[in-house]
């Protein structure tokens, strides 16, 4: 599968992600829904990401996306990876249970990924530390009503493991 860079003009809209194709996610997504009894949304596409929008906010003055995506662009597409599990989180949002699904990624390859840019980041100036250290890759695979984030005190590493979970 071909790299895609996103990038943008409006917040959020810069980041790095691993495009993969959508329709073994949809498969679980699917399996998962009769599982639960209830449809999920989704975003018709699947990625993971490597560096998030927030994070791309902070690099910015130091790093150009674009410089970042000539970085990683031959690259990025074979990254290895596995999955985990099948994760969840929820939060209550405004009085509603909201959850998310998604599958745990393990990758030694994406956090050399976040490493080099970190580098390239102290290199070029940029105040120690480039990135948080609760990098958890994962795949979304659906939700209830929108995604949730670390924002939203979502945890998407093992600790989310759903038992049986497709």
């Amino acid at each position: 599968m071909k790299f895609i860079p996103h990038t943008g003009t409006t917040a959020f809209a810069s980041y790095l992600a691993i495009n993969l194709p959508f329709a073994p996610v949809a498969d679980v997504r699917q399996r998962l829904e009769r599982q639960l009894g209830r449809p999920l949304k989704h975003r018709d596409e699947a990625h993971i990401t490597v560096i998030t929008p927030p994070e791309f906010v902070r690099l910015q003055p130091y790093l150009a996306i674009d410089e970042i995506n000539r970085i990683v662009a031959d690259s990025i597409q074979a990254t290895r990876f596995k999955v985990a599990c099948t994760g969840r989180a929820q939060a209550v949002l405004e009085g509603e249970l909201h959850s998310t699904y998604f599958l745990v990624v393990d990758s030694p390859q994406l956090h050399r990924i976040r490493d080099r840019i970190a580098l390239l980041y102290k290199q070029t100036g940029g105040p120690l530390p480039a990135f948080t250290e609760d990098y958890h890759p994962h795949i979304t695979v659906g939700f209830t009503h929108r995604d949730l984030y670390a924002a939203d005190g979502a945890i998407k590493d093992r600790r989310s493991c759903l038992k049986n979970a497709v």
